[in-house]
C-alpha cells in the first residue's frame, strides 16, 4: 500500500495455532541373509537412502498439511 499523508495504524488480528507432537514409526524389514551376504555395503546404502527419502518427505508434508488445514478452517 502506498504511503500518502499520515500513518494509519492497524491492530493485529487475533489468531492462534496449535501444533500436536505426534510419534511416527517406520520399520524396514530386511532378511538376515541379505545382510550376511552383503560384502560391498550396498544394503547399507539402500537402507540409508530409504530412510532419507522417508524423513525428507515426512518433514516436507507437515507444513503443507498445516496450511491446507488452516485454509479449510477459514472457509468453514
Amino acid at each position: 500500500m502506498e504511503w500518502i499523508g499520515a500513518r494509519h495504524a492497524k491492530g493485529l488480528s487475533e489468531s492462534s495455532v496449535t501444533i500436536a507432537n505426534k510419534k511416527f514409526e517406520a520399520t524396514l524389514e530386511i532378511p538376515v541373509d541379505w545382510i550376511r551376504r552383503d560384502k560391498t555395503g550396498q544394503i547399507d546404502v539402500r537402507i540409508k537412502r530409504a530412510w532419507l527419502n522417508v524423513a525428507n518427505s515426512h518433514w516436507a508434508s507437515l507444513p503443507i498439511n498445516m496450511i491446507i488445514n488452516a485454509e479449510q478452517r477459514r472457509v468453514l
